[in-house]
Protein backbone atom coordinates (compact mmCIF):
# COMPACT_ATOMS: atom_id res chain seq x y z
CA UNK A 1 0.00 0.00 0.00
CA UNK A 2 1.02 3.37 -1.02
CA UNK A 3 -0.49 6.50 -1.98
CA UNK A 4 1.02 10.18 -2.71
CA UNK A 5 -1.27 13.24 -3.29
CA UNK A 6 0.07 16.21 -5.44
CA UNK A 7 -1.33 19.42 -6.98
CA UNK A 8 -1.98 18.67 -10.77
CA UNK A 9 -2.70 22.60 -10.85
CA UNK A 10 -2.51 24.98 -8.28
CA UNK A 11 -4.92 25.50 -6.52
CA UNK A 12 -7.81 24.18 -8.33
CA UNK A 13 -7.35 20.28 -9.20
CA UNK A 14 -5.53 17.79 -6.43
CA UNK A 15 -4.43 14.35 -7.68
CA UNK A 16 -4.19 11.31 -5.15
CA UNK A 17 -2.76 8.39 -6.77
CA UNK A 18 -3.09 4.57 -4.96
CA UNK A 19 -0.52 1.52 -5.87
CA UNK A 20 -1.10 -1.96 -4.21
CA UNK A 21 -3.39 -2.72 -1.55
CA UNK A 22 -5.39 0.46 -0.02
CA UNK A 23 -6.04 0.27 3.39
CA UNK A 24 -9.10 2.19 4.80
CA UNK A 25 -6.96 4.26 7.00
CA UNK A 26 -4.99 5.17 3.50
CA UNK A 27 -8.20 6.34 2.14
CA UNK A 28 -9.07 8.38 5.24
CA UNK A 29 -5.74 10.10 5.44
CA UNK A 30 -6.27 11.54 1.64
CA UNK A 31 -9.79 12.43 2.29
CA UNK A 32 -9.12 14.28 5.04
CA UNK A 33 -6.57 15.46 3.11
CA UNK A 34 -9.06 16.76 0.23
CA UNK A 35 -11.41 18.09 3.40
CA UNK A 36 -8.93 20.37 4.52
CA UNK A 37 -8.46 21.70 0.66
CA UNK A 38 -12.46 22.33 0.22
CA UNK A 39 -13.04 23.89 3.45
CA UNK A 40 -11.30 26.79 2.25
CA UNK A 41 -11.99 27.39 -1.64
CA UNK A 42 -13.70 25.34 -4.41
CA UNK A 43 -11.68 22.19 -5.79
CA UNK A 44 -11.34 19.55 -7.78
CA UNK A 45 -10.48 16.04 -7.17
CA UNK A 46 -8.81 13.13 -8.49
CA UNK A 47 -8.42 9.57 -7.02
CA UNK A 48 -6.41 7.46 -9.37
CA UNK A 49 -6.82 3.45 -8.72
CA UNK A 50 -5.18 2.73 -11.93
CA UNK A 51 -2.09 0.73 -10.24
CA UNK A 52 -4.09 -0.46 -7.37
CA UNK A 53 -4.54 -4.17 -6.21
CA UNK A 54 -7.11 -4.42 -4.00
CA UNK A 55 -9.55 -1.59 -2.97
CA UNK A 56 -11.50 -2.45 0.80
CA UNK A 57 -14.51 -3.65 0.73
CA UNK A 58 -15.88 -1.45 3.40
CA UNK A 59 -15.65 1.52 1.23
CA UNK A 60 -19.17 2.68 2.52
CA UNK A 61 -17.74 3.11 5.88
CA UNK A 62 -15.10 6.25 5.38
CA UNK A 63 -17.05 8.82 6.73
CA UNK A 64 -14.80 11.09 5.26
CA UNK A 65 -15.66 10.65 1.69
CA UNK A 66 -19.13 11.42 2.30
CA UNK A 67 -17.90 14.63 3.88
CA UNK A 68 -15.94 15.42 0.77
CA UNK A 69 -18.27 14.49 -1.27
CA UNK A 70 -20.92 16.78 0.33
CA UNK A 71 -18.88 20.01 0.89
CA UNK A 72 -19.91 22.47 -1.39
CA UNK A 73 -16.73 23.62 -2.13
CA UNK A 74 -15.84 20.16 -3.42
CA UNK A 75 -16.83 20.90 -7.47
CA UNK A 76 -15.83 17.05 -9.09
CA UNK A 77 -14.28 13.64 -7.94
CA UNK A 78 -12.80 11.83 -10.78
CA UNK A 79 -11.87 8.36 -10.14
CA UNK A 80 -9.69 6.64 -13.00
CA UNK A 81 -10.34 3.11 -12.53
CA UNK A 82 -11.38 1.02 -14.98
CA UNK A 83 -12.62 -1.82 -12.30
CA UNK A 84 -16.37 -1.93 -12.03
CA UNK A 85 -16.40 -2.33 -8.03
CA UNK A 86 -14.71 1.35 -7.93
CA UNK A 87 -16.98 2.22 -10.26
CA UNK A 88 -20.05 1.84 -8.60
CA UNK A 89 -18.44 2.24 -5.17
CA UNK A 90 -18.15 6.06 -6.62
CA UNK A 91 -21.41 6.61 -8.05
CA UNK A 92 -22.66 5.27 -4.71
CA UNK A 93 -20.72 8.00 -2.78
CA UNK A 94 -20.22 10.44 -4.78
CA UNK A 95 -23.40 10.72 -7.12
CA UNK A 96 -23.55 13.53 -10.07
CA UNK A 97 -20.36 14.85 -8.57
CA UNK A 98 -18.01 12.07 -9.75
CA UNK A 99 -16.95 10.79 -12.82
CA UNK A 100 -15.11 7.75 -13.75
CA UNK A 101 -12.19 7.81 -16.48
CA UNK A 102 -9.72 4.81 -17.92
CA UNK A 103 -6.69 7.17 -17.64
CA UNK A 104 -5.53 10.27 -15.74
CA UNK A 105 -4.57 12.08 -18.60
CA UNK A 106 -8.59 12.19 -19.85
CA UNK A 107 -9.55 13.24 -16.01
CA UNK A 108 -7.02 15.92 -16.01
CA UNK A 109 -8.48 17.31 -19.06
CA UNK A 110 -12.06 17.19 -18.16
CA UNK A 111 -11.45 18.90 -14.63
CA UNK A 112 -9.58 21.54 -16.79
CA UNK A 113 -12.53 22.02 -18.35
CA UNK A 114 -14.59 22.45 -15.60
CA UNK A 115 -12.49 24.97 -13.97
CA UNK A 116 -12.18 27.10 -17.07
CA UNK A 117 -16.16 26.90 -16.73
CA UNK A 118 -16.42 27.42 -13.66
CA UNK A 119 -14.17 29.88 -13.11
CA UNK A 120 -13.19 31.63 -16.14
CA UNK A 121 -9.82 30.75 -15.57
CA UNK A 122 -7.82 28.45 -19.04
CA UNK A 123 -5.37 26.29 -17.41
Amino acid sequence: MSHRTYWAVEPYIRVAEFSGHVSLDELDTVMHDFLAIASDSPAYFVLDLTNTRSLPTSIFQIQSIRDVVMLENTRWLAVVNPDVFANYATRMLAGDKAKIFEDLERALSFLRGMVRLDTGVTL
